[in-house]
């Protein structure tokens, strides 16, 4: 098993990618944080299917610093490390710009965008402390075709900028030459 004893915390993992990645994430070893904003009965499902030895659901919306750090706070105290982070939680509001209200917008920008922020400052100190430490962004092939979308899809976008950038403007705070930490964009 690749990941035996790697610890991750997947973001929006009750359903879709995110559970998905953390099953095969699990499959190869790796003990996971499934994370959930409001789908407590699906992530439950996914840790039992992963098992309770080896997975815990854990409530956190990602755009609240206070939830992400104490989600942290639990990942460490039940684990003791953090080895991977897969910022995977996002949500889609295909409304038109000019009906589209400014909570709607901000709700998106909040959990796609301020959410991989988030979760990315939580994680660096511990992987800085640990001296490793993978960060995953999950985006949008939205974030690198062309095609007229609504803008705050378009958030994604930015997230893999950041992620390419030199040293990833999302992981720099844990890149530091003393510690191998990496970051990368998978585009779904």
């Amino acid at each position: 098993m690749q990941l035996k004893d790697k610890v991750a915390i997947v973001t929006g993992a009750s359903k879709g990618i995110g559970k998905a990645i953390a099953l095969l994430l699990a499959s190869q070893g790796a003990k996971i944080v499934v994370n959930f904003a409001t789908e407590k009965m699906l992530a439950e499902e996914v840790v039992k299917k992963i098992g309770h030895n080896q997975a815990l659901a854990f409530a956190a919306h990602v755009e609240k610093p206070d939830e992400v750090a104490s989600m942290i706070r639990e990942t460490l105290k039940h684990w003791g490390r953090i080895d991977i982070l897969i910022n995977n939680a996002g949500i889609i509001n295909d409304k038109f710009l000019m009906v589209m209200t400014d909570d709607e917008w901000q709700k998106v920008i909040d959990v796609n965008l301020t959410g991989v922020f988030n979760c990315c400052r939580a994680v660096a100190k511990q992987m800085v402390a640990q001296k490793s430490g993978k960060i995953v962004n999950i985006s949008s092939t939205a974030a690198v075709r062309g095609l007229p979308r609504p803008l705050p899809k378009r958030c994604r976008t930015i997230i893999y900028i950041l992620t390419q950038l030199p040293r990833g403007l999302l992981s720099q705070t844990a890149s530091p030459s003393y510690a191998k930490i990496s970051s990368a964009i998978i585009c779904a």
